[in-house]
């Protein structure tokens, strides 16, 4: 959960979850859902911003997607 921790980091997210997926290379790529909080928006590149900050660089999320709850 370290890298879902260092994305809710971000003042605009309430939640996030996180997997590694295959790409069409057959490298492990991570991606991001987030939700934010009531009222806010998701700016991606600040959220990534917060995650490098805190994370490997093979951890950060390569996809980001906004989920609305």
């Amino acid at each position: 959960y370290e890298v879902e921790r260092a994305l809710l980091q971000h003042p605009a997210v309430a939640a996030a979850a996180v997997v590694g997926c295959r790409d069409a290379f057959g490298d492990e790529e991570v991606v991001a859902w987030v939700i934010p909080h009531p009222g806010e928006s998701i700016d991606p590149a600040a959220v990534t911003r917060v995650a490098s900050a805190q994370l490997p660089y093979f951890a950060v999320p390569r996809y980001l997607v906004t989920v609305q709850e």
